[in-house]
């Protein structure tokens, strides 16, 4: 396997990002190695900067400006939903999309109601990326 290195944000950097500054930059919140990676490789490869964490922690304890950002919904330390409502809480305006397996309506329900995307499991990355585009639009 290739470990793909991934710039992580400097500390004390909230909030969203100005769309003029470089590259949108995506934070991506995925506990498992491969699949963060991919994650990040098939962002950076479109043109976009990634911001790779593993846990909800490491995302809350540095709370990057993104454009947007992506999250797991079964995390070790906290569900996505709950992370993604923290990050706002903490200042974070970037839009957010959560992928999921199978989500329970209450799941989806919930997300509608805050303004989080689901992206269905097993992921596409065109699909994931043309969303990911669909939200960075509407931020604009």
């Amino acid at each position: 396997m290739i470990e793909i290195k991934v710039r992580r944000p400097a500390p004390g950097h909230h909030g969203q990002m100005p769309r003029n500054e470089g590259r949108p930059r995506i934070a991506i919140v995925v506990d498992d190695a491969p699949l963060l990676n991919a994650l990040a490789f098939l962002l950076e490869a479109d043109g976009w900067e990634a911001a790779a964490f593993r846990t909800a922690g490491d995302l809350l304890e540095n709370l990057p400006r993104s454009h947007c950002l992506l999250v797991d919904h079964n995390l070790p330390d906290m569900d996505g939903l709950s992370l993604i409502l923290k990050a706002r809480a903490a200042g974070m305006t970037a839009p957010a999309l959560m992928i999921a397996g199978k989500p329970t309506a209450t799941v989806r329900n919930i997300a509608a109601e805050a303004a989080i995307e689901i992206v269905d499991k097993p992921l596409d990355g065109d699909d994931l990326k043309r969303r990911i585009r669909a939200v960075l639009d509407g931020a604009g």
